[in-house]
């Protein structure tokens, strides 16, 4: 059985001995952090790193395609714009040629044919 004679002995043992246990775990540590040739672990780490440079050369391939078809996108709709603007001013020129050609032949008409077609267009009753 333990008493605390006996663990007062091991303790004063354990504080004699100690260091030969930090010694070892030293040198453990030294031998692994220290040692030259090619690891295991230095593979392993290699191996992390050159995925992680796929990762980012990945992502930036997937982003310069994403900016390239934007761009081309972007194109495109300014192409769009221009012919919409181009075919709406034409338009908008047909019309006021419609227009004026329609108001033209409008004022050649007498009085009263003018006002029986007012009255057929808007539903108006001549009086």
């Amino acid at each position: 059985m333990l008493t605390l004679q006996g663990l007062k002995i091991a303790w004063i043992y354990a504080k004699k001995y100690a260091w030969i246990v930090f010694a070892a775990i030293a040198a453990i540590l030294a031998y692994v952090l220290f040692r030259k040739a090619d690891t295991p672990m230095a593979d392993a780490i290699d191996a992390i790193n050159a995925r992680h440079q796929a990762e980012l050369d990945a992502i930036a391939k997937a982003e310069a395609e994403r900016e390239a078809e934007r761009s081309a996108n972007d194109a495109k709709y300014a192409e769009a714009l221009r012919a919409l603007e181009a075919k709406y001013l034409i338009d908008t020129k047909a019309l006021d040629s419609l227009k004026a050609s329609e108001i033209e032949r409008l004022k050649a008409l007498p009085m009263d044919v003018l006002a029986a077609e007012l009255a057929k267009a808007y539903g108006f009753q001549v009086l």
